[in-house]
């Protein structure tokens, strides 16, 4: 990388890190994160003052101090300083690996907004050169806030004031970004996928098939799944036959058709790759900025077959949809996103939320 590109790069990010704000800092504002360094480090700024140090020196030293600080919150305010310290003696190169640390502890901002950012202060580069930099500066967000669903509480990510606490990962899935188990509305057991077969998760059947015939729900109304009490009076699918409940219990339950929906207008939805799998980061807004979920895009389960991972993602709801075949969930593809109601027979996804 060029030093012009590192110089916008530099100043862009500080917009995004000492003041997540889509405006660029001020003068004074620049001033005040150094300021706050200043009273943690008065010898190496005294040596600043006095020519004995250079910018470049005291923010090296920042660093170090930074690497050995028990506190977090001093950890971020020594590498925030140290970065526009950087930033301001012109060590461009310097100031990114400081911000590289910084994001590898805290994310502060969503990816949409540092694009925005990028977008505003790049116009006057070739298209090329600002695609670059938008992937580059996109990149190290994301990592950021791949950072952060290691860090949510016992496993919750809460995404909005008053919202329900999301699970970082989907049912039956190791990591935020395997794609899990599959279900067919009503369906706790779950089915991987292994060898090209539909494999239930308890070892009771090796060669399973997302069908009408295989989906007790499928072709019932909703008086008849009440009788039979698949669904509760209000839609719900009971506790007994809602999947996160039956397979992670404390609480834990399918996500209703409202809180998917908002889930779709609260949040910042960020299309990527996350290690090697593609689907949406979907990022908290204001106070919850650093907070967020990876959603894979895992397909669905049509029959014996595996369609659209890779390119489409589909998560399960509690509720019961219209008709006497289909269920409410979340759609999504790289271009849209969407609530919609369809066949309960699919194989589809399923995020847990808890209270």
């Amino acid at each position: 990388m060029n030093r012009g590109k590192m110089r916008i790069l530099a100043i862009v990010v500080l917009a995004a890190v000492a003041l997540p704000l889509l405006a660029m800092p001020t003068r004074q504002e620049l001033k005040l994160a150094e300021g706050t360094v200043r009273e943690m480090m008065l010898p190496e700024f005294n040596a600043l003052k006095a020519g004995e140090k250079s910018r470049a020196d005291v923010a090296k030293a920042a660093v170090a101090r930074a690497k050995m600080a028990e506190s977090e919150a001093e950890k971020m305010l020594l590498l925030k300083g140290a970065f526009v310290l950087y930033v301001r003696h012109g060590a461009f190169d310097e100031a990114v690996e400081a911000l590289m640390m910084i994001h590898t502890q805290i994310p502060d901002v969503p990816p949409q907004i540092v694009s925005n950012i990028v977008e505003s202060a790049s116009r006057t580069m070739s298209k090329d050169r600002r695609d670059s930099l938008v992937g580059l500066v996109e990149r190290m967000f994301l990592k950021a806030q791949t950072v952060a669903m290691y860090r949510s509480a016992n496993g919750r990510v809460q995404l909005w004031e008053g919202g329900p606490y999301w699970a970082e990962k989907n049912i039956g899935a190791e990591n935020p970004w395997d794609y899990g188990y599959y279900f067919w509305w009503g369906d706790t057991i779950g089915y991987k996928r292994e060898n090209g077969a539909w494999v239930a998760s308890d070892g009771s059947s090796s060669n399973f098939s997302f069908d009408m015939a295989n989906t007790p729900t499928y072709g019932k109304s909703h008086q008849s799944l009440r009788d039979e009490v698949w669904i509760t009076a209000d839609g719900k699918l009971a506790p007994e036959h809602d999947a996160a409940h039956v397979q992670l219990g404390d609480g834990w339950r399918m996500p209703t058709k409202h809180e998917l929906a908002e889930l779709g207008g609260k949040c910042y939805w960020t299309w990527t790759t996350l290690n090697g799998v593609h689907g949406y980061v979907v990022t908290g807004r204001g106070p919850y900025a650093s907070a967020s979920i990876f959603l894979p895009a895992g397909g669905y389960g049509d029959g014996a077959s595996l369609n659209d991972d890779g390119s489409n993602g589909n998560y399960w709801s509690s509720i019961c949809g219209s008709g006497s075949g289909n269920a409410w969930y979340r759609g999504f593809r790289s271009s849209n996103r969407f609530t919609n109601s369809s066949h309960r027979s699919y194989g589809r996804s399923i995020r847990p939320v808890h209270p």
